[in-house]
């Protein structure tokens, strides 16, 4: 396996931003049993023993995805008076609720997949979009930590990628992102068996704007080529808002389409958690049954764009 001091020379040259601030972030945000009628669910089941590059693209509404992050905002919905009038509140929250019931449905994917790679029965790489910080706004971000995530989880993988750092004068030259694409490209091309799962989530918040082509259509290029190479044991999943470049892009290519806003289940885990919240904060003890059993009714409602 890796040297210690060449891994670390390569993860200072190649610099990836680190996925896993943004999945702990959702692990810690979600609510227990979030999800789990996706990952019992033939869809997935299938996607994960289907082949040939096999696309899974998971799209809706950003306060659609089938996990939830806390209500800071809960309580200012329903006001401290008993008047039935005053609650009524409750009946137009902000729109910035349905924007807080979100964490991507990859977080759980990705827990799933994990289990399989610490058992040695896939290799996964995962990158998580995010306009808040600019390295994860680029197709170079999105390469360079999947290429380090693949590097000590195969022999096979880290050999091509220190070939890769030194055909690069040792880390003294950068590489572009066609060979950082490139030196992809010839991981995922290493035969055997095992396979290899690549998830990219929030793909609407890589960047659409410059340069010329956008990052985005870099990234979106780049998935299409992956998916026409039709490697055997290779799997990606991708999710996203419905924007229409990334679906006339990616609908053509996918081996399954979701949109969760035609899920049952996902709408279950909103109520589940909203009904957990409210009955669970300590803020909310003062509160009547029928206002609380309100509350959870409305913001589940809301929480689905109705």
């Amino acid at each position: 396996m890796p040297g210690d001091k060449l891994v670390q020379d390569i993860r200072n040259w190649l610099s990836p931003p680190n996925p896993w601030k943004n999945h702990n972030i959702a692990r810690s945000s979600c609510h227990e049993g979030t999800a789990t009628w996706f990952v019992q669910g033939d869809t997935f089941s299938e996607w994960k023993s289907s082949g040939q590059s096999s696309l899974l693209w998971i799209h809706g509404k950003r306060q659609s995805m089938p996990c939830t992050t806390p209500l800071p905002m809960l309580t200012i919905f329903l006001c401290l008076s008993r008047s039935r009038e005053k609650c009524s509140l409750v009946r137009k929250p902000p729109n910035t609720l349905s924007q807080e019931l979100m964490v991507p449905a990859s977080s759980t994917i990705i827990e799933n997949i994990d289990t399989m790679r610490k058992w040695g029965r896939a290799y996964l790489a995962f990158f998580y979009h995010d306009f808040r910080e600019d390295q994860k706004r680029d197709l170079h971000g999105l390469l360079s930590s999947v290429l380090f995530q693949f590097c000590d989880q195969s022999d096979y993988f880290y050999e091509i990628l220190s070939k890769f750092y030194s055909t690069h004068r040792n880390g003294a030259q950068n590489p572009s992102d066609d060979e950082l694409a490139h030196c992809l490209e010839d991981i995922l091309n290493v035969p055997g068996q095992t396979p290899i799962f690549l998830i990219v989530d929030a793909l609407d918040e890589c960047s659409n704007t410059s340069p010329i082509p956008s990052h985005r259509e870099a990234a979106l290029a780049l998935l299409k080529k992956l998916v026409d190479s039709q490697l055997s044991n290779l799997r990606i999943c991708v999710t996203s808002r419905p924007e229409v470049d990334i679906k006339d892009v990616l609908k053509p290519l996918t081996f399954r389409s979701i949109s969760l806003q035609d899920e049952k289940g996902q709408m279950a885990d909103i109520e589940n958690y909203i009904k957990s919240a409210v009955e669970n904060d300590p803020r909310n003890r003062r509160w009547r049954v029928q206002d609380k059993q309100m509350v959870i009714e409305v913001l589940t409602r809301n929480a689905g764009g109705m």
